[in-house]
């Protein structure tokens, strides 16, 4: 039983190993440790060796050395256990924050916090705030007649440059975007009515600069009109539950 025994279980160790099982390690080097202390005890039997003290025991402290390197194998592979389980878990923490960040494009943080909700997660339909608060809509002079004369392509390069660069003025005076409708913007600003004024004055000081930039490149200069209110306003979510 032996004879069959032993090389099975070698040639299971050497196959562990090179699929690159860490515990595989120790199991080979216990074994090892565990058959050179046996063979000893065997040539000591059959008088190869001495009858001396360390070679009669060779046998038994081969089979403790197993054991104990069965245990450090065994004790690594927890630990690597648990290290798979911590990369697990920040490999998971570090995708929900991507995918909170990814969420922030469309659903503005300051929109969060006047609702009192930390986290999206939080978001229930039906929550809501009154409060007043300033809105601002800004929209491009006949853009329908403008985006009739570009492609498609033309169009999304055109109104993604235009609010990368008015967008920033809104922050800028402590408001946020609520959403972009096409080539319109829609800002909240929840502090002071003037803030939303001085937003408006910069974005048509910035669209003088936009429209020598188009003129240079042989663009025709664009017009934008801009309405302001404030007032009490209610803000929350609408819709239905699963959208």
């Amino acid at each position: 039983m032996g004879i069959i025994e032993i090389p099975i279980v070698i040639t299971c160790g050497f196959v562990c190993l090179r699929q690159g099982y860490r515990p595989a390690y120790y199991y080979l080097i216990a074994w090892f440790i565990w058959l050179t202390g046996l063979f000893i005890f065997m040539l000591k039997q059959i008088g190869l060796l001495p009858n001396i003290f360390l070679i009669i025991w060779m046998w038994r402290i081969g089979s403790v050395m197993e054991v104990v390197l069965f245990s450090l194998g065994l004790a690594d592979r927890f630990n690597t256990l648990k290290k798979e389980k911590y990369q697990a878990q920040q490999l998971a923490l570090k995708q929900q924050q991507q995918l909170t960040a990814a969420y922030q494009r469309f659903v503005p943080p300051e929109l969060l916090n006047l609702l009192d909700k930390k986290s999206i997660l939080d978001i229930a339909l039906g929550d809501q705030i009154q409060r007043e608060m300033s809105i601002l809509f800004s929209d491009i002079r006949s853009f329908t007649t403008l985006s009739e004369q570009m492609t498609p392509e033309d169009n999304f390069r055109f109104i993604n440059s235009y609010l990368s660069k008015m967008g920033p003025l809104v922050h800028y005076h402590q408001g946020f975007i609520d959403k972009y409708m096409g080539d319109a913007i829609m800002a909240l600003f929840d502090k002071e009515a003037d803030h939303s004024v001085q937003a408006a004055i910069a974005m048509l000081q910035l669209l003088e600069k936009y429209n020598e930039e188009r003129k240079q490149r042989g663009w025709i200069p664009i017009q934008i009109g801009i309405g302001i209110n404030t007032g009490m306003m209610m803000l929350g979510t609408v819709g239905e539950q699963n959208n």
